[in-house]
């Protein structure tokens, strides 16, 4: 049986992430677990996997694991072309609140794909728009199976830490004008003489 396989860190694609990224498949991991994370990281079921010979069964294994070695962290485009379709990466301070509760609704364990989604938005629209009748113009399900069988891994990694990155910005910024706030609650309350 043969299984197809990316040969290059850059052949990764998001969907193989699930199975990289499960703490479940570790090291000296036993034999019905390395044929569980073949099969979940190649998609042939796991009852086909079970024929292949151990030697090659573990040859996979290590094939799979090593992809990833070589990635290395790179600042995540402002443009990227999926599918022949282009999308801009969101800028989470010039977004709307949607996206923002969209992100917050959505699972960064599990949900890789959906995250995608969020990171990259069609260029020719702007999150959130609706069309005459209020529907979404770009919903997340248009470009989800796009983002799942063509979205490069090593891109969705970059694109993942520039999102942290600006997170933690994000919520630096907010931390400060809570603390100004309060500095000038409190400062209000002395001139006026309330007790904070």
């Amino acid at each position: 049986m043969e299984i197809k396989l990316p040969k290059r860190t850059e052949d990764l694609r998001i969907k193989h992430y699930t199975a990289l990224k499960n703490p479940l498949y570790g090291d000296n991991m036993e034999l019905g677990l390395t044929a569980k994370f073949v099969s979940e990281f190649s998609g042939v079921p796991e009852n086909l996997v079970r024929k292949i010979d151990i030697e090659e069964l573990v040859r996979i294994y290590n094939h799979c694991v090593g992809l990833l070695s070589e990635y290395k962290l790179s600042e995540a485009p402002k443009q990227v072309t999926i599918n022949n379709i282009k999308y801009n990466r969101i800028d989470p301070e010039k977004v709307s609140s949607g996206w923002h509760i969209d992100f917050g609704n959505t699972d960064i364990e599990s949900e890789f794909v959906r995250l995608a989604c969020l990171f990259y938005y069609p260029a020719d629209g702007i999150y959130g728009d609706t069309d005459e009748n209020h529907n979404l113009v770009h919903p997340i399900h248009e470009r989800y199976n796009d983002f799942e069988e063509h979205f490069p891994l090593t891109l969705f990694l970059d694109a993942a830490g520039f999102f942290l990155l600006k997170s933690k910005e994000l919520i630096n910024k907010y931390t400060e004008i809570k603390k100004m706030e309060i500095h000038t609650k409190l400062l209000l309350n002395f001139i006026s003489g309330r007790k904070a």
